[in-house]
């Protein structure tokens, strides 16, 4: 037996819609035109039958529209006359508020212009076209719309179904916002390790210098000097701070968790968020004073209180940052769990702004500054923490929010690579990097200890290493064209296993897949652009300390 195709709501109200128009076509051709007929003996019993027949049409569609589950509405020039309970549950008004209602006191405002000129040309017109309604709360419903004309309750009138789109564009709003956050920490990641490999050699040369200025007497302005260097260095520094909170609010993590450190990652979300709040308010930094530990993603972490952080700034008016702060609390709470506290003393809310603030799409700034999807993202990444989230706020006094996470048991401190042993015997080191500059930096602030040979990248390495293996250690930076880090160690495995065992890595911002999962599986030590001369010299130590 053939499978009779489903058919849809609009082909089914069609059907529907004929067979009653017909049935009151014989009804008024029996009442109306057909006398004849109807004084026949049999005519009685057809102008019955035809009765009947037009009830029971009627009946059937209302009993369908009443079942559809798509919201119906039947209006005539814009007035309502009927919806179905689809429409009730949705927007939250019984159907005695609405029936009577002008169908456009119900259209979202910026909307209504849209819904006004359908509603002139239903009939005429047809087509779906997307329009959003005002639930009973305020909040917007995103509906797909169209509309026939009809017979309703002996009268025409105009039909619309209305199929509910709400949830399917709140999944795109945040596949969307998803897509923006990986292309943002994509860039960032980018640009910090870009940012790290000058910032490596720039910061190495200004402390070189400063250290031989220093030493030196006699020298001419050697003071003032040295005071530019100083100067320069903090400068720079400020640079490796800002690229440091660049890498941790970019890295993609998947869903395994570890132990964070809180307050380093407060401290990371205030400094990506100061140039937001230096102009409305005072930064207020209320810590715990043991160090905090949470379980979570550190860059998700990170993008929920970078996210307060900025709405608090934005709630206070420029200005007045000598009346206004914003302070970061955190405690450790007795059932086990870490509390952050993100308080500000700007406007405040109303209970109806509270009610709805972590509703997607619901904002209270102006249109083109806020797409409504922060909070409710942040949400949702505290849910998934296992955690909560809570706003105290009164107008007037300013705002709350509670963020509660899970602690994490402490762990150990990484082991400090040793001291420099003043009598180390001298190695000789093979510095890797396409960066020649690097090269260079690296081979003047160890060059007073332990020879040095730099070449541009991991090609011209192996073909050193061919016929000259005889180095103590390797420098390598891990992302290099032609020939990258984890190849070349991979190469020496092969040739050099000993050698390959005292490559140290130097990384600018290790920003993929493969380059993060080499270093998860290797031992090798690692050292993060910018690195100092202390931290060179401590980790040839070590390697030349073993057998």
């Amino acid at each position: 037996m053939a499978t009779q195709r489903k058919r849809s709501p609009d082909e089914v109200l069609n059907a529907l819609q004929q067979e009653l128009t017909e049935s009151k076509a014989a009804f008024q051709a029996l009442v109306s035109g057909q006398v004849d007929a109807v004084t026949q003996p049999s005519g009685p019993v057809m102008l019955k039958e035809a009765q009947d027949s037009l009830r029971l049409s009627e009946q059937n569609f209302r009993a369908l529209i009443e079942r559809l589950p798509d919201q119906v509405w039947v209006h005539r020039a814009g007035r309502i006359v009927y919806v179905n309970p689809v429409v009730t549950q949705s927007l939250g008004y019984p159907a005695a508020e609405l029936v009577g209602r002008e169908l456009l006191d119900c259209v979202f405002p910026e909307d209504r212009a849209l819904v006004e000129a359908r509603i002139r040309q239903d009939g005429t017109r047809q087509g779906r076209y997307e329009a959003r309604l005002l639930r009973r709360n305020g909040l917007p419903v995103v509906l797909e719309l169209s509309a026939q004309e009809v017979v309703f309750d002996g009268a025409p009138a105009t039909l619309v179904v209305a199929h509910d789109l709400t949830r399917r564009k709140e999944l795109e709003a945040h596949v969307l916002v998803s897509d923006r956050m990986a292309s943002v920490g994509m860039l960032a990641a980018g640009v910090a390790h870009e940012i790290n490999n000058p910032l490596a050699y720039v910061l190495a040369n200004v402390r070189f210098v400063a250290e031989e200025l220093a030493q030196s007497t006699g020298v001419p302005h050697a003071v003032a000097w040295a005071e530019a260097l100083r100067e320069a260095e903090q400068g720079a520094e400020r640079v490796r701070s800002i690229v440091r909170d660049l890498k941790t609010f970019s890295r993609s993590e998947g869903p395994q968790h570890g132990s964070v450190d809180l307050h380093r990652l407060l401290d990371s979300a205030g400094n990506m968020a100061a140039s937001e709040i230096r102009h409305s308010a005072r930064f207020v930094k209320d810590y715990a004073r043991s160090a905090l530990r949470v379980e979570g993603s550190e860059s998700r972490l990170s993008q929920v209180f970078l996210n307060l952080l900025v709405n608090a700034a934005q709630a206070i008016p420029e200005g007045a940052v000598d009346r206004n702060e914003i302070r970061v609390v955190t405690h450790a709470e007795p059932d086990g769990r870490v509390l952050v506290e993100v308080r500000d003393t700007g406007p405040g809310m109303s209970a109806e702004v509270r009610a709805h603030l972590f509703t997607p799409f619901f904002t209270t700034k102006p249109k083109g500054i806020g797409t409504g999807l922060g909070l409710s993202i942040c949400h949702k990444i505290i849910a998934e923490h296992l955690g909560e989230i809570r706003v105290e706020s009164e107008v007037g006094k300013g705002t709350t929010f509670k963020v509660w996470l899970p602690a994490a048991h402490a762990v150990p401190a990484p082991p400090v690579a040793p001291s420099v042993v003043a009598d180390a015997r001298r190695g000789r080191v093979l510095i890797v990097d396409d960066e020649p500059m690097v090269g260079n930096a690296v081979r003047r602030m160890i060059g007073q200890h332990h020879e040095a040979v730099v070449v541009d990248g991991g090609k011209s390495a192996l073909r050193l290493l061919a016929t000259d293996p005889n180095f103590d250690v390797v420098f390598c930076d891990l992302m290099m064209p032609e020939v990258s880090g984890p190849q070349l160690f991979d190469a020496l495995v092969q040739a050099h296993p000993t050698l390959a065992q005292r490559m140290v890595f130097l990384s600018g911002g290790a920003f993929t897949e493969a380059a993060r999962a080499f270093l998860d599986r290797v031992p090798n030590l690692r050292l993060d652009k910018p690195f100092d001369r202390g931290q060179l010299l401590s980790v040839i130590a070590q390697a030349l300390s073993k057998p």
